[in-house]
């Protein structure tokens, strides 16, 4: 078996170099780094990553725990990780929780047992619950970053989207369209994002001087393509007459309330103007292209790993931040604004350039609109 001691030899270094080439802790130059990486290839040596976890204390391993890995949404953020992670040399633990709580609880211990580094994660089930879950992980000595959710109580760094803001820019635009029914589907309702894009729909009503009919807010279950649908049936018996339009807070309510919407041979924007949340390669061409806010997904994976690596080798100390990642608002056709003018507000309006020229859309400074 090729150890490191052959390939000092073969590369002309000591072993402090070889290990310092492999653990990249310590500088080595340029050219000696070189020497090191073509000794290795020429040998073909494999570290023993199990002793090397012995003699350090560290696996080089972080976990990684999202709620579902078949969207899109966290399978973006996943790569976004991976990919610093890989680059840091570090491997990763993936754990799907499918909004479980008792999966939550397996997947920390898991991280724990298998003496992992850090854990990248996205809290589900009740807040103080999954609080004190994570605060036993803490207390094993693993170091933890939320992702797009916050927990009570506990003191982590959080890498959060701007929910409240997204929900505000995307409620306003329908608001400004002179829709007078506007509802929201929310999933899932007891995390600080679902919480968070509630606030933002109500401060864009109580802005607009708009009563909020409570039968206008829903929550979305599991799962969440069918969820959609079945809200959407809801919202379209209402006593009070169906909403004229609808802001979706992913992107597979959305698709579960197009499905509703084509089944009952209604027409979007015409008889329902639609929002949704998170802008992916096929929503500009969807018929009609789909009006979204957008987050940065894959930067938000990218800062969370970052910032986890920080805190694993101590190079961030001190109490936990909360670090909000911008949105923008993406206005195509599927909001209505080809079929409607601005009628809210004193905010003068701007014509969107592109395929949407011939219709308007409000300009705020906080808003931005896009083909």
């Amino acid at each position: 078996m090729t150890t490191t001691r052959d390939v000092a030899r073969r590369a002309g270094v000591s072993v402090g170099t070889v290990s310092a080439v492999l653990n990249r802790n310590k500088f080595v130059s340029d050219e000696l780094g070189l020497r090191v990486q073509q000794a290795i290839e020429e040998l073909g040596y494999r570290p023993n990553l199990v002793a090397r976890s012995l003699k350090s204390g560290r696996t080089r391993a972080i976990g990684i725990i999202i709620p579902n890995i078949r969207d899109p949404y966290w399978a973006e953020i996943v790569a976004g990780i991976e990919g610093v992670a890989r680059s840091e040399g570090y491997s990763i633990l993936l754990f799907d929780t499918e909004e479980d709580p008792e999966q939550e609880e397996r997947s920390l211990q898991i991280v724990s047992q298998m003496k992992a580094d850090g854990v990248v994660l996205v809290p589900t089930g009740d807040p103080e619950e999954s609080g004190r879950r994570v605060a036993s992980l803490l207390l094993d000595g693993v170091s933890a970053v939320l992702l797009s959710r916050q927990l009570p109580g506990v003191d982590l760094d959080a890498i959060l989207g701007d929910n409240e803001q997204a929900s505000y820019l995307a409620t306003r635009h329908l608001l400004h369209l002179g829709y007078q029914r506007v509802a929201i589907l929310v999933y899932p309702a007891s995390t600080s994002s679902g919480e968070a894009k509630l606030r933002g729909y109500q401060r864009a009503h109580t802005e607009a001087g708009c009563t909020i009919d409570p039968q206008l807010i829903r929550f979305g279950g599991r799962p969440l393509e069918g969820s959609g649908r079945r809200e959407m049936e809801c919202f379209l018996t209402l006593p009070g007459g169906k909403p004229d339009a609808i802001l979706a807070c992913t992107h597979l309510l959305v698709m579960g309330i197009l499905q509703c919407v084509k089944d009952h041979g209604l027409r979007i924007p015409e008889d329902l103007g639609l929002v949704g949340f998170d802008d992916y390669p096929w929503s500009p061409h969807m018929q009609p292209p789909l009006t979204v806010v957008r987050q940065p997904r894959d930067q938000m994976g990218v800062m969370a790993a970052r910032r986890l690596l920080q805190r694993i080798r101590g190079e961030i100390l001190g109490p936990g931040e909360q670090l909000r990642m911008p949105t923008d608002l993406i206005v195509r056709e599927s909001c209505g604004c080809l079929l409607r003018r601005p009628t809210r507000g004193e905010v003068a309006p701007r014509v969107v350039t592109g395929p949407l020229s011939a219709g308007r859309c409000i300009d705020g400074e906080e808003e931005r609109c896009k083909r």
